[in-house]
């Protein structure tokens, strides 16, 4: 893929699209563990800190 990138074969908005679709896909598991998941309560103790900035 990178190849093709740097050949000009593929625009550089349809590699940043396809690799955030990829990204996404990856970090699903872990967006569920902290939403839906035994992380939530942790989740939920970050947000409730106090922020100093």
């Amino acid at each position: 893929m990178r190849k093709d990138w740097v050949e000009g074969k593929i625009h550089p908005l349809d590699l940043q699209k396809a690799v955030g679709k990829w990204l996404a896909n990856k970090l699903e598991p872990v967006y569920k563990y902290f939403t839906d998941g035994p992380g939530k309560k942790y989740k939920e103790e970050l947000d409730s800190v106090k922020r100093s900035r």
